[in-house]
């Protein structure tokens, strides 16, 4: 049975970098489908009739994507991918990045990230950026940590990129021929630190983030032990 890859991808985690990680293995059977979160999820309904119609494609990728997506296809085994970045500094990461956009709104009329911290200390739950790696994924915890042990589901930590690939690689060795990569859509806009308190102030804000980010965490730890022995991963990255 052939493997059907969605990516899966949240804003600010090195999704970019892997889009083309994609492109250059999946060539013409990947399809980066347009849009942004503010248009809405693309139904697992939707995906189903699409695969279920026949067509060449073996990958896709968009901000779209959730992680409900139809994994009990008879013709094709789906396997979801997405990339979880340490919620705190991709709340950071993020804020810089939007403030630079040409639109008005509540990070970009903020006198600063502090600013914006206290906003939404003061109106829990009202931004959509905050948790936003788990309103991306969409399912409940319990749900994504059984899909995980499936294998129908691989979610991993950005600071931990290079071993990530590695395991993908090794899982689907066909597919993932060629995982070498350079980083894109760097923002160069954000301040080397941020003051260890605000940091603190923001954690606080993710806490549904951060369960998810320890979740892939584990993930990837599990995976290297299932699937790599003594200093095969070491060698792997050299």
């Amino acid at each position: 049975m052939d493997n059907f890859f969605f990516f899966i991808h949240v804003p600010k985690a090195a999704g970019i970098t892997f889009r083309a990680i994609l492109k250059r293995n999946f060539k013409h059977t990947h399809k980066a489908f347009a849009g942004h979160l503010g248009e809405g999820p693309i139904s697992v309904k939707t995906l189903r009739n699409s695969l279920k119609q026949g067509s060449s494609m073996r990958a896709a990728s968009s901000h779209r994507f959730t992680a409900d997506l139809p994994y009990e296809l008879e013709n094709l085994h789906t396997v979801g991918i997405s990339f979880l970045r340490d919620p705190v500094d991709r709340f950071i990461s993020n804020y810089y990045y939007v403030k630079k956009l040409p639109i008005e709104n509540r990070i970009t009329t903020s006198p600063s990230l502090e600013d914006f911290v206290a906003y939404l200390e003061a109106n829990p739950n009202v931004h959509s950026d905050q948790n936003l790696q788990s309103k991306t994924l969409k399912l409940p915890y319990e749900t994504l940590a059984e899909r995980l042990k499936q294998g129908q589901l691989h979610m991993f930590p950005v600071d931990r990129y290079d071993h990530s690939l590695m395991v993908l690689q090794k899982l689907y060795p066909n597919e993932f021929r060629d995982v070498s990569y350079k980083s894109r859509n760097v923002n160069k806009a954000k301040p080397d630190t941020t003051p260890e308190i605000l940091r603190k102030r923001i954690e606080h804000l993710e806490v549904e983030d951060l369960k998810l980010y320890r979740l892939a965490k584990d993930h990837l730890d599990q995976s290297i032990e299932d699937h790599f022995q003594g200093n095969e991963l070491e060698a792997c990255l050299k």
